[in-house]
């Protein structure tokens, strides 16, 4: 297994194909990181499962699940987060320093997805409210475009301003 960040995903395989069918949900599980490459196991926090409990996995196969390629530049954007969020909540989640990030996601349940931007407009990594008593002004949220993935379908996505 290659150093890295990961993501998991679990879902109800309510009828039983292993495969992510409509209406099985899949939210992240657990985000973890992975230093040692001489280690092929990756170690996951089981909260609510007793310490004896054995969980197993696999990677949600190319045939159920999409690739997006993003590519967003917002120049106007100094600092903020990035995040691509799906009905069921956020799938993933970036720093955006100087409006910009590029990067690639494979295993993404197909759907409709949606991009925000947390503008951090006074720069302290927190989404404020704002006050008009103290006159603080809150921080901004910006929708971009919709993308759509599919299964075994690579997206290509920009949102440039």
């Amino acid at each position: 297994m290659k150093p890295g960040s990961y993501q998991l995903r679990a879902f109800l395989d309510k009828d039983g194909n292993n495969r992510l069918s409509e209406g099985e949900r899949s939210p992240i599980a657990w985000s973890v990181a992975h230093t040692d490459s001489s280690n092929h196991s990756l170690e996951l926090p089981l909260t609510k499962l007793p310490s004896d409990s054995l969980l197993s996995w696999r990677q949600l196969p190319a045939d159920s699940s999409g690739t997006l390629a993003l590519h967003v530049n917002l120049p106007q954007v100094k600092k903020g987060m990035l995040r691509l969020v799906k009905q069921d909540g956020i799938y993933r989640e970036w720093n955006l320093e100087n409006g910009v990030v590029k990067d690639s996601i494979g295993g993404l349940p197909p759907g409709q997805y949606a991009l925000y931007v947390v503008v951090d407009i006074n720069g302290n990594g927190a989404l404020d409210a704002g006050s008009y008593w103290a006159r603080e002004v809150s921080d901004q949220i910006l929708r971009g475009p919709d993308v759509e993935v599919r299964a075994n379908w690579h997206v290509d996505h920009q949102w440039v301003n």
